[in-house]
């Protein structure tokens, strides 16, 4: 008995050691960029560099950057580089160069989707400009690259000024005809990464980008926010002092409702409601007076209706249906209808109204 118990307890100690022997040989990848990179015998070539984190090194990150056909060849590629064995079982970040994201990102989604060791939530997000380069500035010296440019995005994210986009919901977008993707958009500064917009696609293909500035209205036309910070400003007058607001959300909804009409066949109305409390505020009387809190509700809900406009108008101009609206519209068709239907077009004409109301919570004891 003695002597099964001694082989047993060595077998144990033999597998550990062996689990760790593999784990010490691999290389987690944490993000991965890819850019177009000329064309080689009539391919297009794409430039693939991959962020492996290091420890007890100088250096916080190592970049092993090839060129290939495919992303599974450039995988091969890299794999020569370097004694590790290369898995994306930790990979976090997928950078697409704005040159690649403009011949479409499908078939790279794809090819994400089919890896089992690839998590669904990694995040998708497009750089104006070359993305390697991004990834190979360390603009932090007490961490990676790739764990910086991870953190900004989820600190935006959570304070809603843009969207927080994983692969599956790239790919789910992307297969549903009632909407197009978005992707947070990064640009590289000198010395920090600056996000730079949302980026707006037609199907797989990227077309244009709403402003970092306008992040926040497109937030409130699409989810509901309970958290973020809006900052308003009023130019003065000859019997008024300029303002400045900055108001805290707590809560908002939006609503879409679908009215048929003679000229159009649909016309879409597109109700916002926020609440939130007055963080600051700069300007001419007492905002703590409670009949000063209409005047300033007013003055900030045509704000927002102003900027919401811009938003869909934008959208509407470069025919992308990046609010989800098509989905709406969906519902309220039967099969039949909905296919008839050339909606890419039809959004594009359809009259949109917005009707915004904001609810002042805590005006605090401000002058």
């Amino acid at each position: 008995m003695d002597k099964y118990r001694k082989w047993l307890i060595l077998l144990i100690l033999l597998t550990g050691c062996g689990d760790q022997r593999i784990l010490e040989d691999q290389a987690m990848v944490q993000t991965i960029t890819y850019d177009l990179a000329g064309k080689q015998n009539g391919m297009d070539q794409i430039q693939v560099s991959a962020a492996l984190p290091l420890a007890k090194k100088e250096e916080s990150q190592k970049i092993i950057s090839t060129k290939a056909k495919s992303m599974l060849e450039a995988q091969m590629k890299a794999s020569e580089q370097t004694d590790w064995d290369i898995v994306h079982g930790q990979l976090r970040t997928v950078l697409f160069g704005k040159s690649v994201a403009k011949k479409g990102l499908s078939s790279y989604c794809d090819t994400l989707e089919r890896d089992p060791s690839v998590g669904h939530r990694t995040h998708i997000m497009i750089t104006n400009g070359n993305a390697a380069k991004m990834l190979f500035d360390n603009y932090q010296q007490q961490k990676g690259t790739y764990e910086y440019i991870d953190q900004l995005i989820e600190k935006e994210s959570k304070n809603n000024r843009l969207p927080e986009i994983n692969s599956y919901q790239f790919m789910r977008d992307l297969y549903d005809d009632g909407i197009d993707p978005v992707a947070p958009q990064l640009v590289k500064k000198k010395k920090h990464v600056e996000v730079d917009g949302i980026a707006l696609f037609r199907d797989d293909h990227y077309i244009t980008y709403l402003d970092s500035s306008m992040g926040p209205f497109y937030m409130l036309l699409t989810k509901t926010v309970k958290k973020g910070r809006l900052t308003f400003t009023w130019e003065g007058g000859k019997n008024r002092e300029a303002e400045l607001l900055t108001f805290s959300i707590t809560d908002s909804d939006q609503k879409i409702d679908i009215k048929r009409s003679v000229r159009h066949p649909f016309a879409l109305v597109i109700s916002v409601n926020v609440k939130g409390t007055v963080l600051e505020y700069m300007g001419e009387g007492n905002i703590a007076n409670p009949n000063q809190h209409s005047r300033i509700e007013k003055k900030m809900e045509k704000h927002l209706k102003e900027k919401m406009k811009k938003v869909v108008a934008f959208t509407q101009k470069h025919r992308v249906d990046s609010l989800g609206i098509g989905k709406v519209v969906r519902n309220s068709l039967n099969y039949e209808e909905w296919n008839k239907l050339n909606w890419r077009e039809t959004y594009s004409n359809i009259p949109i109204t917005i009707h915004t109301d904001v609810q002042l919570r805590d005006y605090g004891r401000v002058n």
